[in-house]
């Protein structure tokens, strides 16, 4: 969806992390996009996305997806510097269920223990450049935090005040019996859902836009 968001408005994307459980699907993704205030034009598809099924032969049944968006910024104007107590930090790699060992060979997970923020990387080609890559989105993403939070460190940022974006929902896509996606956040309703979740998603970026203004 996303990607085709990107190629429809001319930016280019590109998928740099995807993990993959085996039978079931992707676990997990990330999609880095560079074009100029990229961060700002995505903020709003953060939080909970619910997809809403349901059985055409049992109608009271219903069967809910859900996918949680995050948005951390590759870069940010007037970024502090500021560095991370390596002590705060633990670097590991993931389990190896269903996963390619190659893939688990270079792969980093970095949980920040003092915030509990974790990030990983397995799109470069060696531990070491994924490492670097993990290290950069942790920092990226507890700027945000700080930024939210309205405090001067990472050191001051406050655990239990970090939004839990899985309390936050943003959009519900519904396919049977009725087709609809609903914005949670801007009231916004688009009842194409096909266009939709192949990119048609700038009329809800906009929106959020709009209420940022």
């Amino acid at each position: 969806m996303y990607l085709g968001w990107a190629k429809r408005q001319g930016y280019e994307g590109r998928v740099v992390d995807r993990y993959q459980i085996k039978n079931e699907g992707i676990d997990s993704a990330t999609i880095e996009f560079e074009f100029e205030c990229a961060y700002g034009h995505l903020l709003g598809e953060k939080g909970v996305h619910h997809l809403i099924r349901g059985y055409p032969n049992e109608s009271s049944q219903l069967e809910t997806s859900s996918a949680t968006v995050d948005v951390i910024p590759l870069f940010l104007e007037n970024a502090r510097d500021f560095e991370i107590d390596s002590a705060d930090l633990i670097i590991s790699s993931p389990s190896t269920h269903g996963k390619q060992k190659k893939q688990i060979e270079c792969t980093v997970c970095i949980q920040h223990v003092p915030t509990g923020i974790c990030v990983q990387s397995s799109g470069e080609r060696s531990r070491f450049a994924n490492k670097m890559k993990a290290l950069n989105r942790l920092k990226a993403k507890l700027e945000v935090i700080a930024i939210e939070q309205g405090v001067d460190s990472i050191n001051s940022i406050v655990k239990n005040k970090i939004l839990n974006m899985w309390e936050e929902e943003t959009r519900r896509y519904v396919s049977h019996p009725y087709k609809l996606v609903h914005d949670v956040k801007t009231g916004i309703e688009m009842t194409d859902l096909n266009t939709v979740l192949d990119g048609n998603i700038e009329p809800f970026v906009a929106a959020h836009i709009n209420t940022r203004e």
